[in-house]
Formats: C-alpha cells, structure tokens, sequence
C-alpha cells in the first residue's frame, strides 16, 4: 500500500507489486519480449556479418594468391574501374575534357563525369593501361606545386625516360610565343623533345627576329654621310629624321626652326 496523490491525496491505495501481473503489467511484459528478440536478432546479425567479413577477406586471399605478374585485359578493366570510380566529380570532369566528352553547348554537363566513369568499358588491354595512369595522374598533373621527392608524375617520367627538362624549356618558349601572339609547333617522338619550330598560320617558319627597316620603309638608320639626305633645315633640332609625315605637319605642330 502506499500514500495516493491527486484527486486521492491523503488515503491509502492498493498497488499490484507482482510484475508478472498481466493486468497491471502487460506492457511491460510485452517490452521486454520485444527488448529480448531484439537482442537476440542484432546478436545474429553481428554473427553474420562478422561470418561474411571473414569470407570476404579470406576470398580476397584466395584470389590474391592466384594473381598474375602481367595483368590481362579483363585484370586491367577491374583496375582502371576502381580507379575510375576512386577520382572526385572535379578530377573525373579534368578526365573527361581531355577525352573530348564535354557537351560545347553546356559548360556544367553532369553527364561529363559518368561518361568518364564508363571509359574503362570498351578499351583495349593497352589503352586500359594509359588510362589507369592517367586517372592515378591527373591531380598532380593539375597541381603547380609539387614535391619533388613525392611527386608520382616526376616519378612516372623517370620511369618512362621522359625528357622533362627538355620539355620544360619547349614549353616555356611556347608561352612566350603565344604572348607575342606567334602560334608555335613543338614535335616530340620517342619520349623526348626533338625540335621546336616557330610557324605562321600558314605553316611558314617565323623569324626570332624582323628587319625594322623593311617593315617600315624610311626607318633605316644612317650614319654622317647621309644626313644631307634626312636634314631639314626649317625643323628644329627635336625633330628626329627620318620625317614620316610632310614637313608643313612638324612645322604646324611646333618643330618649326626660330
């Protein structure tokens, strides 16, 4: 018995203190059937898991041991995957651009991405195997500073006895070229630079450099014996042969001798 509140503040009530009481303890009974096969299904749940977790490693043992030292084509499609779908949205989108995949007329193609993705399905053995390098090697392709003692492009290059120096000094003049707008033409084969040539849009080879004086007729400097022939007498001495326009326009802008 015990002390009631409320309405019944200040008598004595009965309480039902036997828990198996199906009356006044139903819910309670019914919780903890809920509470025990709960328990028991998370427990063979983790059973299960923990059963396959350990198939999983040991098959992934049983196929590791089975490896070949030289991968095949099919071998080298489960990498280049793996690969492909390991690369971030902005590093897929790099990989699509420089396999032409992007749409001209949309600049966010979300497409973009999943076609990279998909590149791996129809390669063969040699273009799957450029192309599990290039996706390893696209970020620090993209990364202007790099260390050069953990850098796998360096190492890559190294690898495949790729003249970097040279190609560094090829590209180099390049945007220097491009800065003085002349298109220029760098041939490579075999791994490392070869030459470099400067063209016209015409293919012509282009001078490092231009003869001013016939480029512009009368610009020609001249020594002594040929002032007679640049001297005016009616300028003054500011004046600079030779002159390029008539000499009523130097005089009219104040080059008139006094």
């Amino acid at each position: 018995m015990t002390h009631a509140d409320g309405m019944n503040k200040g008598h004595l009530v009965k309480v039902c203190a036997d828990t198996t009481c199906k009356i006044h303890f139903g819910d309670r009974e019914q919780e903890e059937k809920q509470r025990l096969q709960g328990k028991v299904e998370k427990a063979a749940a983790n059973r299960k898991a923990k059963e396959t977790l350990a198939f999983r490693h040991r098959l992934l043992a049983d196929v590791l041991k089975r490896v070949k030292p030289h991968f095949g084509t099919e071998e080298l499609r489960m990498v280049a995957q793996f690969v492909l779908r390991s690369l971030s949205h902005d590093l897929t989108c790099r990989l699509a651009k420089r396999h032409g995949l992007q749409n001209p007329k949309d600049a966010n193609d979300w497409q973009m991405a999943e076609k990279a993705r998909t590149l791996y399905k129809k390669a063969d053995a040699a273009a799957l195997a450029v192309l599990i390098f290039e996706a390893m090697l696209i970020s620090p392709a993209g990364s202007a500073t790099v260390n050069k003692d953990d850098d796998p492009l360096t190492d890559a290059a190294i690898l495949y006895k790729v003249d970097a120096k040279a190609l560094r000094t090829a590209i180099g003049k390049a945007e220097k070229a491009k800065a003085q707008n002349i298109p220029i033409k760098v041939a490579v084969t075999g791994g490392s630079l070869a030459e470099v040539t400067l063209t016209n849009a015409d293919g012509k080879p282009v001078k490092k450099f231009i003869n001013v004086a016939e480029a512009m007729p009368g610009s020609a400097a001249y020594d002594q014996t040929q002032i007679d022939k640049y001297y005016v007498p009616d300028l003054n001495d500011d004046f600079v042969p030779p002159a390029s326009v008539p000499v009523k326009a130097y005089v009219d802008g104040g080059f008139a001798r006094k």
